[in-house]
C-alpha cells in the first residue's frame, strides 16, 4: 500500500515537471552493476532500458528509474550523478551510488540518474532468543528497541540501506552514503557477486573467486586442493607452487629446478635433487629408478619383470639378466641356476629344512647355508647365509648401509660399530637412514654426528650446527675424507667465544674491535652517536671512506693537507703528494723558515733572502746583498771595479790624505804669516790638542725605510740611522772578511812612501799640536777655518749621495 502511494506521488509529480524520463523498474543490484562496471559510459538515453541487464529481477526488492537532464536524447552520453530514495524498513534512506569515471576525451553529455526503491520490511514476525532460530544465512537475531523483543532481523546485502534494526551482511559494515546509510564492503574487502569477499590473497589462502587472488604473482587462480578439502589461491597452468612463489613447471631431465613439482616431462623423473653442495638443483630421476641414455628405468625388478637393461634385474637373487623369453623381455636366471618357488636357486630347501649340503638351500633367498640346528645340535638345516638374520621364515641381510632397504632397524648398521642407523619408511619404502642425532654424508654414505659446536672435529659442514655462525668444516683438503674441524663460516672469526662477522669496513656497525678488518686501518669499534661504528684508528684520519696516516711530517708522502701537522708550517699537501712547506715558506733541512725576505730581515739561512734583487746572502743574522753587488741607497747595486782598496776604505784614504795635504797647508801658511810677524812682533805659540777639535753630525739620506722591512717607528732611535748603521755595519763585516789583511798593509804602505816622520806627526791627532800666533784672536779665527770646513766626497769615487759629509 505505502509503494503505491509513492508511485503515484512519483509519477504524478514527473508528469507536471516533465523534467524526468521514465526508463522502467529494475532491480537494484542491476542498476549499480550497470553505474559502477563503466556500461553507462558512452550509453544512448533513449535506448538505455535496453543496456540495463535484469538479473535480479526475479527478486521481490525492485526500483523505478528515471533520467534526469537530458537534453539530446540520442547523444551519447555519462551517467554523472545517481540519487537513490530507498523506502525500506518502515523509513526513507537518501544517498548517492558512485559511478564509473568515463575518459573526459570522449566528450560524452553528462545525464543525472534518480531512483526509487522499495524494500524488504523488517519485521516478519519470527520472535527469537539466539541466531540459530533465525534463517542462519540471510538473518540474526536482534533486540528491536521499539517493542523491547529479540527478532529475526535480514542482513543487509552490499550497498543496501541499513540501519540499527537492519545490520549488514559479513565483511560489510553500515557506513553513511549521500544522506542515507548503506552496507559498504571492509576495506580489503571486494563485492563479488553481491557478497563482500577478502581480496588480494597469497598462494594457498582459501578463497572462492579468483579474483581475491591477487596476493602472489601467477597464483590468480581459485580451484579445489584436495590436501585441504577446499578452494585455495593457486598458480596458473604451467606453473607450481614453491613455498610462497610459483614457478614453471614441465621440466625434462637434468633442467635446472626449485622443487620437485617442476620436474614432470620425463617419465618417472619427478626429483629436484643436487649432485654436490652448492651446484644448481636439477630434475632427476625418481628413488628406486636408474639413468640409463637419457631415461629412468625401474630398479630392484623381479625375476619375469618386464626390463630393458639387466641393471635393473636387482630385486630377486639370482635372477639379474634381461633375456627375452617367449618372445617377451624379462628379468631371468642366468646359465646354470634353475627356477625355483619363483627364484632363480639350484635347489629348493628353504629355510629351516632338513639339508645335507649348501646347494640344497635354495627355497629361501638367502638361507643357502646347510649348518647344524643350534637347538638339538644334531640335525642339519637350511639357515641364512653369512651376513643375514632370521626375521620369521625369511632370511634379512644385515650390516646394511645408507639408503639400503630393510624392514627392521638391526639390518641397518653396515660395518659401524655405533648404531647410527635407523629403518624408516621413505615414500612407502623403508631404508636404512641415520638416526636423528646424525647426518647424511653424501658423498661417502655414512651418517656423521651432529650439532658440533665450534672446534670440535667433523668432516662435513651438516655436522657444524652447535655454534651459530659455525657451520662450516675446515680441512687443509690436502687428504681424501680429511678429519676437520667446525670453524666459523665465511666473513665470521671467532671473537670473545662466538663467531661474530668479519670484514666489516669503516663506518659498519659492529661490537668489537677484531670485526674491523675490512678498511685498512679502521681497527677501531667506537661509540658514534647512538650506534658502535668501525672507525679509523688512532693518529688515522677519515678521506674519501678510507683511514690515511695524520701527523705526517715535511717530504712524507701525503693525500690531504690535513695530514701534514708533524712540521710546524708545513701543513700542505703538494703536487707531489708530498707533505710541503706553507706558503711563505720553505724548507730548511726539516723545518719550514720564512722565506722571501727582503734586505734586512732577519734570517737563518742564504735561501731565505730572496724578496729584494740581488739579495741572498744571510750574514750575521740578516739578509744582505750578494756577492759582488754593493749596498746603494738601501739597493744592492753591482760593485765597481777596485785594484787596491774597497769603496769603503777609499773613502777613509781620499779623508785621510785630503786632511794631510790641509794640514799642511795650513801649517804652511801659518808658517809664513809667524815668520813676517816675527819681524814686527814677538811670536806666541800655543798647542792644542786635536781631540778638542768641534765635529758635525753625519746625515744620511734614506729613500726607502722598508727595503729592510723596517716600518715602525722604535721610540728612542732615528729609523733611517738605524737601517743605515745596520747596513753600514754588515758592509764592513762582509768586507773585511774578504779583505782585511791586504787592505791593511797597502793603507800602511801608501802613507809611509808620503809621510815619513812629518806626516806622522800633522796626521795624529793624538799628539798636542802648535801654531805660531802674534794676535790670540787671529790665530783662532785661522785655525777654525782650516778645521772645521767639511771635505766633499765625490759620487763618482765613493759612490755615496752628496749628502753625507763627514767633517774633519
Amino acid at each position: 500500500m505505502y509503494y503505491t502511494i509513492v508511485k503515484i506521488l512519483t509519477m504524478y509529480l514527473i508528469q507536471q515537471s516533465g523534467a524526468f524520463h521514465f526508463v522502467g523498474n529494475y532491480h537494484f543490484l542491476d542498476v549499480t552493476s550497470f553505474i559502477t562496471t563503466g556500461k553507462g559510459c558512452g550509453v544512448i538515453p533513449w535506448h538505455i532500458s535496453l543496456s540495463i541487464k535484469k538479473e535480479y529481477s526475479n527478486t521481490d526488492a525492485f526500483c523505478m528509474v528515471f533520467l534526469k537532464s537530458v537534453h539530446n536524447y540520442y547523444a551519447k552520453s555519462h551517467i554523472s550523478n545517481v540519487h537513490v530514495k530507498y523506502l525500506a524498513y518502515g523509513a526513507q534512506y537518501n544517498f548517492e551510488v558512485d559511478h564509473y569515471p568515463c575518459d573526459p576525451r570522449l566528450n560524452l553529455q553528462n545525464v543525472e540518474m534518480m531512483m526509487f526503491c522499495q524494500g524488504k520490511t523488517v519485521l516478519n514476525g519470527t520472535i527469537c532468543k539466539r541466531d540459530e532460530d533465525c534463517d542462519r544465512k540471510m538473518e540474526e537475531c536482534q533486540r528491536h528497541k521499539d517493542i523491547n523483543l529479540q527478532i529475526c532481523t535480514p542482513k543487509r546485502h552490499v550497498y543496501e540501506s541499513c540501519d540499527e534494526y537492519a545490520q549488514c551482511e559479513k565483511n560489510s559494515k553500515c557506513m553513511s552514503s549521500g544522506n542515507g546509510r548503506t552496507c559498504q564492503c571492509f576495506s580489503g574487502y571486494k563485492d563479488i557477486d553481491g557478497q563482500c569477499v577478502k581480496i588480494g590473497l597469497f598462494l594457498g589462502e582459501i578463497c572462492t573467486n579468483d579474483d581475491q587472488c591477487s596476493g602472489t604473482e601467477l597464483a590468480t587462480q581459485c580451484l579445489y586442493n584436495q590436501s585441504k578439502q577446499d578452494r585455495v589461491c593457486s598458480c596458473i597452468n604451467g606453473y607450481v607452487s614453491n613455498g610462497s612463489n610459483c614457478v614453471v613447471d614441465g621440466l625434462f631431465l637434468h633442467e635446472p629446478c626449485e622443487v620437485s613439482q617442476q620436474c614432470t616431462e620425463t617419465t618417472n623423473a619427478q626429483n629436484c635433487n643436487k649432485y654436490k653442495k652448492g651446484t644448481q638443483a636439477l630434475c632427476t630421476c625418481n628413488d628406486g629408478y636408474l639413468e640409463l641414455y637419457a631415461k629412468c628405468y625401474k630398479l630392484n625388478l623381479r625375476l619375469f619383470e618386464s626390463c630393458s637393461h639387466s641393471e635393473q634385474c636387482t630385486g630377486s637373487s639370482g635372477a639379474t639378466e634381461c633375456k627375452v623369453v617367449g618372445g617377451q623381455q624379462i628379468c631371468y636366471c642366468p646359465e646354470g641356476k634353475e627356477i625355483i618357488e619363483g627364484e632363480c636357486l639350484k635347489a629348493g630347501l628353504v629355510l629351516g629344512e632338513n639339508c645335507y649340503i649348501n646347494a640344497q638351500c635354495t627355497g629361501t633367498p638367502n638361507s643357502g647355508v646347510c649348518m647344524i640346528d643350534h637347538q638339538d645340535n644334531v640335525t642339519l638345516i637350511c639357515q641364512c647365509n653369512s651376513g643375514l638374520i632370521r626375521y620369521g621364515d625369511r632370511c634379512l641381510q644385515v650390516n646394511k648401509n645408507l639408503y639400503e632397504e630393510c624392514e627392521i632397524d638391526e639390518q641397518c648398521n653396515g660395518t659401524l660399530r655405533e648404531e647410527v642407523l635407523v629403518c624408516k619408511t621413505i615414500r612407502h619404502r623403508k631404508l636404512c637412514m641415520c638416526d636423528s642425532d646424525y647426518v647424511v654424508d653424501s658423498k661417502y654414505l655414512k651418517c656423521r654426528k651432529a650439532r658440533k659446536e665450534v672446534h670440535k672435529k667433523c668432516r662435513i659442514n651438516e655436522q657444524c650446527t652447535g655454534t651459530e655462525n659455525a657451520n662450516t668444516c675446515f680441512t687443509n683438503g690436502k687428504e681424501e675424507n680429511e678429519e676437520g674441524a667446525c670453524e666459523c663460516n665465511d666473513q665470521f672469526g671467532w671473537i670473545d667465544g662466538e663467531c661474530l662477522k668479519i670484514g666489516m669496513k669503516l663506518f659498519e656497525p659492529c661490537v668489537n674491535n677484531n670485526q674491523c678488518n675490512g678498511t685498512n686501518n679502521a681497527g677501531n669499534c667506537t661509540e658514534i652517536g647512538h650506534n658502535t661504528l668501525c672507525y679509523c684508528q688512532d693518529e688515522y684520519l677519515d678521506f674519501k671512506g678510507r683511514c690515511i696516516k695524520g701527523n705526517k711530517d715535511i717530504n712524507e708522502e701525503c693525500e690531504a693537507n690535513f695530514q701534514c701537522t708533524g712540521t710546524e708550517h708545513a701543513s700542505v699537501c703538494g703536487e707531489n703528494k708530498t707533505c710541503t712547506c706553507d706558503k711563505g715558506f720553505i724548507r730548511l733541512k726539516e723545518e719550514c723558515v720564512s722565506g722571501n725576505l727582503t734586505l734586512g730581515q732577519p734570517c737563518v739561512h742564504d735561501t731565505q733572502c730572496t724578496g729584494t734583487e740581488y739579495i741572498g746572502t744571510c750574514i750575521e743574522g740578516v739578509c744582505f746583498c750578494n756577492k759582488g753587488y754593493d749596498l746603494y741607497q738601501l739597493q744592492c747595486l753591482p760593485a765597481k771595479e777596485k785594484t787596491w782598496f774597497s769603496e769603503y776604505e777609499n773613502q777613509l784614504i781620499l779623508i785621510a790624505v785630503g786632511g794631510w795635504f790641509g794640514m799642511v797647508a795650513c801649517s804652511v801658511t801659518t808658517l809664513f804669516c809667524a815668520l813676517n810677524r816675527r819681524k814686527s812682533k814677538p811670536t806666541r805659540i800655543e798647542c792644542r790638542n786635536s781631540s778638542h777639535l768641534p765635529l758635525t753630525t753625519i746625515h744620511y739620506s734614506v729613500a726607502d725605510n722598508t727595503v729592510f722591512g723596517i716600518t715602525d717607528h722604535v721610540e728612542g732611535v732615528n729609523q733611517e740611522s738605524y737601517i743605515y748603521d745596520q747596513a753600514k755595519n754588515i758592509y764592513e763585516k762582509a768586507h773585511q772578511m774578504d779583505q782585511h789583511q791586504e787592505t791593511e798593509n797597502v793603507y800602511n804602505d801608501a802613507y809611509e812612501r808620503d809621510q815619513d816622520d812629518e806626516t806622522e806627526n800633522v796626521y795624529s791627532v793624538s799628539e798636542p799640536q802648535c801654531y805660531h800666533r802674534e794676535e790670540e784672536d787671529s790665530v783662532n779665527d785661522t785655525y777654525n777655518h782650516l778645521h772645521q770646513k767639511p771635505l766633499q766626497m765625490s759620487d763618482d769615487t765613493y759612490g755615496v749621495p752628496k749628502s753625507i759629509s763627514i767633517p774633519l
